[in-house]
């Protein structure tokens, strides 16, 4: 069985039937039990997650012995091949910002540090490698919300 969770109640329209759908808060009491899962899968939930080191052993608690955790994450940077890139664009200069904003709001992980917060969870054998692309469509369509929350953490833009 393949399980999803979302903070969403609204889900996939269609999908298979050994895939179950479950609304579910990663920062709450977990809902599954201990040794329940060969894979713990993310992606792109470093803006997500408030606090990445409970995530991590919550995780590991919750794995088969032999199993495994495999986190997407990105490291905040904008190149292209060629390096045909301005330097003055938009997207260049948003990213050390966004960086910086991750490493003042609490306990978020940046791309660089996923790693070592590994470890410390005692998980072993981690490995890391660097995907060459990352699309430019999906990045923009989700930059703000990417940015918005962990912006807001940080340096309390939107507070009243």
């Amino acid at each position: 069985m393949v399980y999803v969770t979302d903070l969403s109640p609204t889900q996939a329209q269609f999908s298979d039937a050994s895939v179950k759908d479950q609304v579910d808060d990663l920062e709450q009491p977990r809902t599954f039990r201990q040794n329940h899962f060969d894979l713990i899968h993310t992606g792109t939930m470093l803006c997500s997650i408030r606090d990445w080191p409970l995530f991590l052993s919550k995780s590991l608690t919750q794995l088969r012995p032999g199993g495994y955790i495999e986190c997407h994450e990105l490291k905040v940077d904008a190149r292209t091949d060629g390096n045909s890139l301005p330097e003055n664009s938009t997207i260049k200069a948003w990213c050390p910002k966004q960086e910086e904003a991750m490493r003042k709001a609490a306990s978020r992980i940046t791309g660089e540090n996923l790693k070592a917060q590994m470890g410390e969870a005692r998980f072993v054998d981690v490995a890391t490698r660097e995907a060459r692309a990352f699309q430019l469509v999906p990045m923009l369509e989700g930059l703000e919300g990417l940015t918005m929350g962990v912006v807001d953490e940080a340096f309390g833009v939107g507070r009243g």
